[in-house]
């Protein structure tokens, strides 16, 4: 009896440390809205969904409106449990064509 007690203890105790330390494999995955001001230029949109494409971030939805000088776009945006927004964010702002990043 006292090995089934050790054995049924040491299980839950490899569970708990299983389950409360951070799982990627299990985290559902995130979606987010991204609105981006770009500016007008012919290779804008293809660079920036290259960029997503890069980063493994796929568009669920997507919404343009163009101006004289700036397209506007709203995405819905979907991404694995465990990527850092923050990654998504640093990547696009380094580039010189996007003007305006907001993250609903």
């Amino acid at each position: 009896m006292y090995f089934v007690g050790i054995g049924v203890m040491l299980l839950i105790f490899v569970g708990q440390i299983m389950l409360h330390g951070r799982l990627n494999w299990m985290a559902s995955p995130k979606i987010e809205k991204l609105l981006l001001v770009i500016e007008k230029e012919e290779e804008a949109l293809e660079l920036i969904l290259k960029r997503l494409e890069e980063l493994h971030v796929s568009v669920l939805a997507f919404e343009m409106d163009r101006q004289e000088e700036e397209m506007t776009l709203a995405l819905t945006l979907q991404a694995k449990g465990g990527f850092a927004l923050e990654k998504l964010i640093s990547v696009l702002g380094s580039d010189k064509l996007v003007k305006k990043i907001k993250m609903e």
